[in-house]
């Protein structure tokens, strides 16, 4: 029985409470291989393929080598807004063709859930898609197992036709030019795969020339996206004035800051908080995270009080969000020291997620900006 359908964990925007849970970030950074391997799907390793069936594999085998199969027949996309291959150049896409019903199939989304985690920084993304069967049931699912991955449905099941899905889960692999590299993949290699793609460089990425210190080039690139709000990047961000400060007021001199905009009822803002307390702590020399609140300031101290936050919390009667005209909560500007915004978005939604590469970068960038002020004096 052919299934397919493609299933998210739940998303929340628009500044409604809701239980989404974070995605994997979007990456936007070069990436080097010492030892890059051919994008020729006949090279890869022959233990990467199910074997096990004949005409299958003669009918997968069609399909590598090519490009990937259009995205635009699946639906209900929960965890992400709707993507392309487009959207998706330069990562490596593991898809889980499954269905809520399936036995193997939920046993199998914890090791996707840590393939996600451990990868999504040097740019996997695991996509779901969910057989036409069940896909109503998609979304509790996601909730109830807290996938952080997309999701999504192909209800006519036009793709699942396309990849030739006889049994679920199936699994194929696209490398980061959008070319399907293994079709019927071998379950007990999916790692091995994964990061055998994922050595592989970014395309078209190349070193840039020193002499750009202070140019767009050592900055992330600029992605199209829905951003919920003005956009703001490669402009000159507006000034945060707090009414009060729930922690001490930071020393911003020299930094680059993060500046969050939360609240304590919204469920992908409270998730985001790890992630904000990690990246604090990675980059406490160069980078102040700044989490800003309209709600009461006793609101927030006491859920701060129960909530490991080991960064700065300011409340400022929504001004910042409504200078950012921002529709959408958690959204994060990061700022580098010249005032201007080097990023801009939501932080866990494709296609350009904030992560560790992301600010790396902006602080590397950063770092040359203070050189070339410090010699020009």
């Amino acid at each position: 029985m052919i299934a397919q359908a493609i299933g998210l964990a739940g998303l929340a925007l628009l500044g409604l409470p809701t239980s989404a849970q974070p995605s994997a970030a979007s990456r936007g950074t070069v990436l080097t291989s010492p030892s890059p391997r051919t994008a020729n799907p006949a090279d890869d390793p022959a233990e990467w393929r199910d074997q096990r069936r004949v005409e299958l594999r003669r009918h997968w085998d069609k399909l590598e080598g090519k490009p990937a199969p259009p995205l635009a027949p699946l639906s209900e996309w929960t965890n992400s807004e709707a993507v392309d291959w487009k959207d998706l150049r330069g990562k490596v896409v593991l898809i889980d063709y499954w269905a809520t019903w399936c036995g193997p199939c939920r046993k199998g989304i914890p090791h996707l859930k840590e393939l996600q985690k451990k990868f999504s920084e040097d740019g996997l993304v695991v996509l779901g898609i969910h057989s036409a069967r069940g896909w109503e049931k998609m979304g509790a699912l996601a909730k109830s197992s807290k996938i952080d991955y997309p999701l999504a449905a192909d209800k006519r099941q036009v793709l699942g036709q396309t990849l030739g899905v006889q049994f679920l889960p199936s699994y194929f692999a696209v490398d980061r030019d959008g070319v399907m590299r293994v079709a019927g993949a071998e379950r007990s290699q999916l790692d091995a795969i994964v990061e055998g793609l994922l050595s592989e460089p970014v395309p078209g990425a190349q070193s840039e020339p020193e002499s750009a210190a202070t140019g767009d080039s050592i900055w992330p690139r600029k992605v199209e996206k829905r951003l919920y709000g003005a956009d703001l990047r490669g402009k000159r961000a507006p000034a945060l004035e707090a009414t009060e400060w729930l922690t001490s007021q930071p020393d911003l001199a020299g930094k680059v800051v993060l500046y969050d905009l939360w609240a304590t009822w919204c469920a992908p803002c409270r998730n985001g908080i790890p992630k904000l307390n990690e990246y604090q702590k990675i980059f406490a020399d160069d980078l102040v995270v700044i989490s800003v609140s309209n709600e009461d300031a006793d609101t927030v101290r006491s859920f701060a009080e129960k909530t490991h936050m080991g960064y700065s919390l300011a409340i400022d009667g929504g001004k910042l969000k409504r200078a950012i005209r921002a529709q959408a909560i958690p959204h994060v500007i990061v700022v580098s020291s010249d005032g201007i915004v080097r990023w801009q978005g939501v932080p866990h939604l494709f296609p350009d997620g904030l992560n560790k590469a992301t600010l790396q970068r902006i602080i590397d960038g950063n770092r040359r900006l203070q050189s070339e002020s410090d010699g020009g004096r």
